[in-house]
């Protein structure tokens, strides 16, 4: 979805592990980015990163399409959750590993202990 939306970063925060998805940006047009953070309120410790090109969108537009976008991330989350009835977790290497977390090298899945792999929520 992000990119779609031509967020040119976004960083996902999730109970102390971080996760980073990126276009590429020249140094340049990443210091002129547009910029929001929204900190999610649920069963997790989570927070939303975006970046944009400031050519794409005015400020107000840009904070409302990633407020939008953490909005739809944290209903999405719920709703995994609550189908799975199972802890949130990440099919992805992160960059800063959660200090509670185990970590599947094999598979690049955190989830907690003895749990078998779901299928989690994609990030566009």
């Amino acid at each position: 979805m992000a990119k779609k939306l031509d967020f040119s970063k976004m960083i996902l925060h999730l109970d102390g592990a971080v996760y980073t998805w990126k276009t590429q940006m020249s140094a340049e047009a990443e210091g002129k980015a547009l910029s929001a953070r929204h900190e999610l309120h649920g069963k997790h410790e989570m927070t939303l990163e975006f970046w944009a090109s400031s050519e794409l969108c005015s400020d107000n537009q840009f904070e409302l399409i990633s407020e939008l976008m953490a909005e739809a991330w944290l209903k999405a989350t719920t709703k995994w959750q609550a189908l799975h009835e199972r802890p949130l977790f990440i099919e992805a290497e992160p960059a800063t590993p959660a200090a509670n977390k185990t970590q599947d090298s094999a598979k690049g899945s955190i989830f907690p202990p003895n749990s078998p792999p779901v299928p989690s929520p994609a990030i566009d």
